[in-house]
């Protein structure tokens, strides 16, 4: 189809204007129908290569890359963390509730935090072997 002289839209008269928005109206109409037509077309063959399980109703593709695992999780080597759900021995004890301990590990507990508010080093509350090998004065190089 030939290329046609843009119309000067500024001479045309009412009437003509109508006309002209009539046939881009007609014009775009048909454009989008034939848009959608394709697009139904592409998602038929998507939903051919699609094959249903006839014992659990639920649908495999076969294109792509595959499916998750069940609960969403990817699918890894298959091994945990060799130190996965071991508990850390405690490092610091509560002195007015020994039975208050904390490993030194994530947020610090409302005792120690309140100890700390009032002043006290949290060295102080260092267990056992971790208090011994801590003394005033000494510093690690």
């Amino acid at each position: 189809m030939p290329r046609q002289a843009a119309p000067k839209l500024g001479a045309m008269t009412l009437a003509e204007l109508v006309q002209l928005r009539d046939r881009v109206q007609t014009a775009l109409s048909g454009k989008i129908e034939a848009e959608r037509v394709a697009l139904q077309r592409q998602i038929n063959e998507l939903s051919s290569l699609t094959t249903s399980s006839p014992g659990n109703g639920r649908s495999e593709t076969r294109v792509g890359r595959g499916r998750r695992p069940a609960g969403g999780r990817r699918a890894g080597n298959g091994k945990s963390h060799p130190l996965k759900g071991r508990t850390v021995a405690p490092k610091y004890r509560d002195p007015a509730n020994p039975d208050q301990t904390w490993a030194g590990r994530g947020q610090a507990p409302r005792w120690l935090v309140a100890y700390e508010s009032q002043g006290r080093k949290r060295e102080e509350f260092l267990i056992g072997a971790a208090a011994a090998g801590r003394t005033k004065g000494r510093r690690r190089k």
